[in-house]
């Protein structure tokens, strides 16, 4: 019974140290006003914008305010006009289902501050801020058992 004592204990130093050395990490905040923008087919403005997936129906759009900067592979910066983004939301509008719909709201950095928007049917991202106004976003995606979750996984098959 010690053994196993002693091993549940150091299991859980090990796992505890392990996650103290993580750093710390921001998220997506929903944000009704920012969704009623993006939905009404307007984008903010003073924002630099990306996109991740295709160009033409991407999954996610972000859009980050000075003094912030994105480094990533994942996201494209695009120049964003409220013409493609009214486009982009006709589509937006037929792919969604009464359970599953585009969702907006603000990136928060992991200090608390925002850096930015965001627009998409996936709602859990993490954000890191490796340096001073320096931000990554991680790739978005939806809730395990969500309706969301559960579209994409029928779409991917």
């Amino acid at each position: 019974m010690a053994h196993i004592l002693l091993s549940l204990s150091l299991f859980l130093t090990l796992l505890l140290g392990a996650c103290a050395d993580l750093p710390p990490t921001g998220r997506l905040a929903s944000d009704p006003t920012i969704q009623d923008i993006f939905d009404s087919g307007q984008i903010p403005a003073e924002h630099t914008y990306y996109t991740m997936g295709s160009r033409v129906h991407p999954e996610a759009i972000i859009g980050l305010r000075q003094p912030y900067r994105l480094r990533s592979e994942i996201w494209t910066p695009i120049d964003l006009n409220e013409q493609q983004f009214r486009d982009w939301l006709f589509w937006f509008k037929i792919g969604e289902t009464p359970t599953c719909t585009h969702s907006g709201g603000l990136l928060i950095t992991p200090d608390g501050q925002s850096a930015g928007v965001w627009y998409s049917k996936k709602t859990l991202g993490t954000i890191w801020e490796p340096e001073q106004s320096v931000i990554t976003v991680s790739p978005f995606s939806s809730p395990e058992g969500s309706p969301c979750r559960h579209q994409e996984n029928v779409d991917n098959r």
